[in-house]
């Protein structure tokens, strides 16, 4: 619900009369007032990757889906730089800070051209990117390898604190230029084998994995998460623990 404040507020100058478009109001009673002025109907059309509009409301709709791993993806033309793997085997963090700022000026021009030309964003033209990918990579039979940072639990939570803090701190300290979503779930897997060139959907059902107490330890103090809408995000290894604000 921040987000969509947040949204709201790129449309300020025909801003209608609703508080949660009132950039002098706090920010958690902007948040209160949208949300108390919703149905239940309402609110379940937002927890969708596609947010329907409330036109009532003057909430516009929103595709929660985008990507940017290593560049805004699938939404025209954009910088594209090398593989998260490839940009770990650097070890620069400002590197990886420097190219997450490109990709993120990109990311919110792309998402202001949308808005400004269709007055919507759909999927792949949104601010709440899916990215960067944390999993640590210790199985080189995963097919997705080439979008983490590698196998290292601490190489890969400094790399992480710098791109979701290069993706999400922008010029005006007051908001977030773009929403990093750090993933996957702990124990990740497919839903699916299409991945791996099956055709079975329910894939996960049969797939028993074995998780053990080390994965847990390392991946889950890696990528544990919490405090909310992206405000708060812990980032541990199994070597050192780091903490940082966004």
């Amino acid at each position: 619900m921040l987000l969509l404040v947040f949204l709201l507020l790129a449309e300020a100058s025909a801003a209608p009369d609703f508080p949660w478009y009132n950039p002098t109001l706090p920010i958690e009673q902007r948040v209160a007032a949208l949300v108390g002025a919703m149905s239940v109907d309402e609110k379940v059309s937002q927890m969708m990757t596609v947010a329907s509009a409330i036109d009532r409301l003057a909430v516009p709709a929103y595709g929660w889906w985008s990507e940017a791993s290593h560049g805004v993806a699938w939404a025209g033309v954009a910088t594209v730089f090398p593989a998260p793997i490839a940009l770990a085997a650097t070890f620069d963090v400002d590197l990886v800070q420097a190219a997450a700022r490109v990709i993120s000026t990109e990311g919110r021009a792309k998402y202001n051209y949308a808005r400004q030309t269709t007055n919507t964003s759909g999927s792949l033209q949104g601010i709440t990117f899916f990215a960067p990918n944390l999993n640590l990579f210790t199985h080189a039979l995963w097919g997705r390898g080439q979008e983490t940072f590698g196998e290292c639990p601490y190489l890969t939570s400094r790399l992480a604190v710098a791109y979701i803090s290069g993706m999400q701190q922008g010029p005006d300290p007051k908001y977030t230029e773009v929403v990093a979503t750090a993933k996957h779930a702990l124990a990740y897997n497919l839903d699916s084998d299409y991945a791996a060139g099956g055709d079975n959907g329910q894939y996960r059902l049969g797939y028993d994995a074995y998780v053990s107490q080390t994965d847990l330890y390392q991946v889950g103090q890696l990528q544990r998460c919490n405090g909310g809408a992206w405000s708060w995000c812990e980032l541990e290894s199994t070597h050192r623990s780091a903490s940082t604000t966004f």
